[in-house]
């Protein structure tokens, strides 16, 4: 599949990164020479990539095509590209955050084959949508109602207007953004806030629109309830009706709602997640709503 059309920066399906080569006296460069072309994901080592940087007419600025293959990022990708005449050019990638994403296999009115990639658990999708990025079928949002791990198949909640295909480019989306808005209001013990140093710092995160950053420390999580890593804040039910999204893990994309904190053990109960996650993964706390 081209990447020509390319224009929304999403893992494991084709991408074109447009950029200037210019040399140490910023001109731009045109007709570079020796280039080179690599990427680099999820922070690891740079590798060559199978297409090599054009140039668009004579202007200095250059394109190169990243295959689906290439580009099988979880969190970051970075391009690097070299050449005899210009300084070198380094360009952070910005992919889109999804639960999952790439190009389909296939699909019938009703459903969506994702990529042969994708969570081999059942259900590890419902209640997320799935949007079509590019190509036949795009513009499309459904709403996940059901996920067979064994076949990727994922079933809809209508039928497509028009079915994609095994050239559309999907991403199913995280439901983070869906819970900003709501008038949510969570009750804490003003004595234990007063006692609790890091209360300030974690408002201070919340109100500005960020989010507070930990991991499980937790030698027997379950699905439904883990331990946070320290750090945290020490007062009961202060992230209650928050969001807790991993990042990393087997668990990355998906998030649920918390609904219990009990700060003398740090310890999360949420909706229940599809598997259990491992201790160490990375999550993040986010859209408090006071």
């Amino acid at each position: 599949m081209a990447a020509a059309d390319s224009k929304r920066c999403i893992a494991n399906a084709p991408y074109r990164a447009i950029f200037e080569i210019r040399d140490t006296a910023r001109e731009l460069v045109s007709v570079a020479t020796n280039l080179d072309s690599e990427i680099s994901v999820d922070s690891g080592s740079f590798a060559d990539l199978v297409a090599e940087a054009t140039e668009i007419g004579s202007s200095g600025v250059y394109y190169v095509d990243i295959s689906a293959a290439e580009f099988t990022a979880s969190g970051d990708a970075t391009l690097k590209v070299t050449s005899t005449e210009g300084v070198g050019v380094v360009l952070p990638l910005p992919i889109e955050p999804a639960a999952d994403s790439g190009v389909a296999q296939a699909s019938t009115a009703t459903s969506l084959t994702l990529r042969a990639a994708a969570s081999a658990t059942d259900d590890f999708y419902v209640g997320l949508q799935v949007e079509i990025v590019r190509n036949t079928g795009a513009g499309q949002v459904r709403t996940i109602t059901d996920y067979v791990g064994s076949t990727n198949v994922a079933s809809i909640d209508r039928a497509w207007i028009t079915n994609p295909d095994s050239t559309s480019v999907y991403k199913v989306l995280p439901l983070t953004g869906a819970r900003m808005g709501t008038n949510a209001m969570v009750q804490v013990d003003v004595q234990e806030v007063d006692a609790d140093s890091t209360i300030p710092t974690s408002i201070q995160y919340i109100y500005q629109g960020g989010f507070i950053e930990s991991a499980v420390d937790d030698a027997t999580p379950t699905t439904t309830s883990f331990d946070g890593a320290s750090g945290l804040t020490a007062t009961d039910d202060f992230y209650n009706s928050s969001i807790l999204l991993f990042v990393t893990g087997n668990l990355a994309g998906l998030e649920r709602e918390i609904t219990d904190f009990v700060g003398s053990t740090l310890t999360f109960t949420t909706g229940a997640f599809p598997v259990a996650p491992a201790n160490g993964d990375k999550f993040v706390i986010i859209n408090r709503v006071f």
